[in-house]
């Protein structure tokens, strides 16, 4: 599938799918060492205090994220995007205040064997979706201007503790395997280990020690004050000036299209939430869910069992 990607929208896709797991704090005293860099990382993400990831970056860096942020919401058009905040609000809504007719509907029932599992975790991932929803990325007007740093300090922490939460809620359960990897993870970031093996001037290597992980030298550089993997050093001019062409490289008119295309099923689908908020038995609630996967199958059916907005 990769090949059908091209590389700098991918890097653009990785940049903005790190955003959501990083953060921001101010007034953070900044480690004078590259080893203390590495401790500070790993701790703070180990705590679900992703603030430490942005924090360790300097200025320039942090400027060149705002900047690919904001440009991007910039080709957004602002009533779609209100739009489809309204309607992720409308599933919270449903997911949060309909959870035992979903999980009872024959269907649902059927791909979730395991319902006792899923029932665990499901306010943890609810959560998730309530988090972003009510952050300033909940509508446009907001999300165009979004502090990055402002909005992950909070929004990020809650996102990893719930991710975590649901974890452990997980580790004894059917996917227990993985949720278990990311606990142990977690545990080995408390663990870590780093040891300055040399330093001179704006340059360090450092020496990182993590239980069942090989011990690695990593050479650090000294950018503005914050301490660096050399690698990612060197590779993030090109990695910005592919990700602003894989931004600049968007069709406006391409965009449009599908922004129009899909406003109609934006309408559908909303006309059937509507129909799942209103249900008071799950027989009218299975009848809604029944219009919904129409819908998504390409039927076209509309709310309610005969495509009317019915009271249910």
């Amino acid at each position: 599938m990769a090949r059908f990607i091209s590389r700098p929208l991918m890097l653009a896709l990785v940049l903005m799918a790190a955003l959501f797991i990083t953060a921001c704090g101010g007034g953070v005293d900044v480690p004078k060492t590259a080893d203390m860099a590495v401790l500070r990382v790993a701790n703070g993400v180990a705590e679900n205090k992703p603030v430490v990831i942005w924090d360790a970056l300097p200025e320039s860096y942090q400027k060149d994220v705002h900047e690919l942020v904001h440009n991007l919401m910039g080709k957004v058009d602002g009533s779609f995007y209100n739009s489809i905040a309204d309607t992720s609000k409308k599933l919270t809504k449903v997911l949060k205040e309909k959870k035992q007719f979903i999980l009872a509907h024959p269907m649902v029932a059927q791909q979730m064997p395991n319902k006792a599992e899923v029932e665990k975790q499901w306010d943890q991932i609810v959560g998730i979706l309530d988090s972003i929803l009510s952050s300033d990325l909940g509508k446009y007007e907001t999300a165009k201007t979004v502090n990055v740093g402002a909005f992950l300090d909070t929004t990020g922490s809650k996102i990893m503790a719930d991710l975590t939460n649901a974890a452990k809620l997980a580790s004894t359960g059917e996917r227990r395997s993985e949720a278990n990897e990311m606990l142990d993870m977690y545990e080995k970031l408390k663990k870590v280990k780093a040891t300055m093996v040399k330093e001179s001037g704006d340059t360090a290597t450092v020496k990182v020690e993590m239980p069942g992980e090989e011990t690695k030298e990593t050479e650090f550089v000294r950018i503005e004050g914050k301490w660096l993997p050399k690698e990612m050093v060197d590779g993030w001019k090109e990695m910005m000036t592919e990700a602003r062409k894989a931004l600049s490289g968007i069709d406006a008119a391409e965009l449009k299209k599908n922004t129009d295309q899909a406003f109609d099923i934006i309408g559908k689908v909303n006309g059937v939430l509507d129909q799942l908020d209103k249900a008071k038995t799950q027989e009218k609630f299975n009848a809604a869910i029944n219009g919904l996967m129409a819908l998504m199958q390409g039927g076209g059916a509309g709310p309610g069992p005969e495509g009317k907005g019915d009271d249910f």
